[in-house]
């Protein structure tokens, strides 16, 4: 075996060699045993998650998977609430808690997994990518997330699916793995607005290899912009639910104003709620009153 490892054969190993190389089993594990690295951080986090409720922000994602809400608020995930709320309908009993933390934890190794990929383009050395993988795995703030019920391991697995796709295009050239990340960045979005920071970065990938003379023609400029419309249509479509709430709300509240007024109110309105509302005051101390800083105290 440590032969087989080290390259270093005798004649006996080498007759053996062929064999082992036309192995169907041999075969097959080389070429999608990458693929099972997801087995080992999904055993850990599944050992290690969190039985019980763990803390406030539990009871509230599981009372939105449950009720399915959705709404371009800047506190939804609405694609967390969309996939926990199928999720749940998978198992049998009531301990819904403890089954969103196991689909906490399925997006935590499906992360650990991706990035383990990521590591193997970037280096092409499997025990590097091995190292790296399981230093992420047993990182504090992966594993936490992985193993209570939250949110976020969703957005890293998304993270690294962008990260992924767009490295296997320098690596590839392929428009395929362009259009993946637009897709991906999109998805992000219906899962948290912030993951719309991405956007900048991807524009300038796509602005870099206009530069670089590695013209994207507008057909495959206009692929890769529909699959992230599509990864966000999601998020599109509780934007313009709660968009036309609004302009209910205000045209009710004032019959008087224009077409354009009531719909520029709600769309501002709308955007507002969706980029934080009352919380951004709280971003800066001189926006806070003094009641509610000695509330605060």
């Amino acid at each position: 075996m440590l032969s087989l490892l080290t390259g270093k054969y005798d004649c006996r190993n080498r007759k053996s060699l062929p064999a082992i190389k036309n192995n169907p089993l041999i075969s097959w594990l080389n070429k999608f045993g990458r693929y099972l690295f997801f087995l080992i951080p999904g055993i850990f986090y599944f050992v290690t998650a969190c039985r019980t409720t763990g803390w406030v922000d539990a009871t509230l994602i599981v009372s939105n998977v449950v009720e399915l809400e959705l709404g371009s608020w800047v506190n939804f995930h609405n694609l967390f609430h969309v996939l926990g709320y199928g999720w749940i309908h998978l198992f049998p009993g009531r301990n819904i808690h403890y089954y969103l933390v196991l689909l906490s934890a399925l997006f935590g190794a499906l992360s650990v997994q991706l990035m383990f990929l990521v590591f193997l383009e970037i280096t092409s050395n499997k025990i590097l990518s091995i190292i790296g993988a399981i230093i992420l795995m047993i990182s504090h703030s992966l594993w936490w997330h992985s193993t209570m019920l939250e949110v976020y391991t969703l957005n890293t697995a998304i993270m690294a699916a962008i990260l992924l796709s767009v490295v296997r295009y320098n690596n590839t050239g392929k428009i395929l793995n362009l259009c993946t990340a637009s897709f991906f960045i999109g998805l992000g979005c219906s899962n948290h607005v912030l993951m719309g920071l991405f956007i900048f970065g991807f524009l300038t990938v796509i602005g870099l290899l206009i530069y670089k003379s590695k013209i994207l023609s507008f057909k495959r400029l206009s692929i890769i912009t529909g699959c992230f419309l599509l990864g966000i249509s999601l998020y599109l479509y509780v934007f313009i639910i709660d968009y036309r709430q609004y302009v209910r709300i205000i045209r009710s509240s004032d019959t008087a104003q224009s077409f354009y007024e009531v719909r520029s109110k709600a769309l501002k309105s709308t955007i507002d709620n969706a980029t934080g509302g009352d919380f951004k005051k709280y971003m800066f101390s001189n926006n806070i009153s003094q009641e509610e800083k000695s509330s605060g105290d």
